[in-house]
């Protein structure tokens, strides 16, 4: 049989345009093929930071279906995460009666009625304190009306929490105990604070400068020693402060306007003025 040259001509065209087809295909199907390894790559990538964040998700579903990372069951204190929310409860492990009953009562709660929850537990046998925030799930996450459960783990910083209490407790009792001592001295004494200002006197020193109070004495800075080469007492002690070294001086015999200190002779004025001076 012989083709006419118009017969050639159309098979050839017909197969240049089947050439084109299936390059273009392989092309399409090249790119979809690497479109679908970066999706799985960001995929596994995604999984792995959501394994590594400081908080873990965990879905429950309407009939109480638990979907959560297995990071998620260490931290509970389980060997798996159980399939369902009334499954968490492990017997020696897990979260006791009373705080599963709690989480599932919130749960269920936002489930209903969309509001959003915060639980704090710890879980069975675990030094671990667990942080839960709960919200009503997005439909293109779990339709249904699921509820999505952030847990994150603040032990670390319940831990310095506690020592902060702690030091705190400390602090308020030494302090107690160191107005106690002041007020109990025989002799003036007084607490300035980071301005130099007259914080906290003692009796000693309220009856030595003529007050009728110690709350008068703060209010109106009334100071024990006079000027002494034209510094006052409160820059003596600013002086003081910023050189972080105590500061020795003996103050002359004070004023008749100080009638309470005159009563003594200079050698106890000047201890005085020397125990002033080294409190600041």
């Amino acid at each position: 049989m012989i083709l006419s040259e118009t017969a050639l001509v159309l098979i050839g065209l017909l197969m240049a345009a089947w050439t084109l087809c299936a390059g273009w295909l392989i092309v399409g199907a090249r790119e979809r093929t690497r479109k679908a390894e970066a999706s799985r790559k960001a995929l596994r990538r995604l999984s792995r930071m959501v394994d590594e964040a400081p908080a873990l998700p965990m879905l429950v579903r309407a009939d109480g279906k638990l979907e959560a990372p297995p990071r998620l069951a260490l931290w509970l204190g389980l060997d798996a995460m159980p399939g369902y929310l009334s499954e968490l409860d492990g017997g020696d492990r897990g979260l006791d009666a009373a705080q599963l009953g709690e989480l599932t009562e919130a749960v269920r709660r936002t489930q209903k009625t969309a509001t959003p929850f915060r639980l704090a537990i710890t879980p069975r046998n675990s030094r671990r304190s667990l942080a839960m925030r709960g919200h009503l799930a997005d439909p293109l996450v779990s339709p249904g009306g699921a509820a999505l459960v952030w847990v994150f783990d603040f032990s670390e910083s319940e831990s310095e929490l506690n020592a902060l209490r702690s030091d705190a407790a400390r602090a308020r009792s030494d302090f107690a105990a160191l107005v106690g001592l002041i007020e109990a001295a025989p002799l003036p004494m007084w607490f300035r604070g980071p301005d130099a200002k007259l914080r906290l006197v003692n009796s000693a020193y309220v009856a030595a400068v003529g007050a009728d109070s110690a709350d008068a004495v703060i209010a109106e800075q009334r100071e024990l020693v006079e000027r002494i080469d034209g510094l006052t007492a409160a820059q003596v002690a600013d002086q003081a402060r910023s050189r972080n070294l105590p500061i020795e001086r003996i103050a002359p015999r004070p004023s008749r306007r100080r009638k309470s200190v005159a009563r003594g002779d200079s050698r106890l004025a000047a201890k005085r003025w020397r125990l002033h001076s080294l409190r600041h």
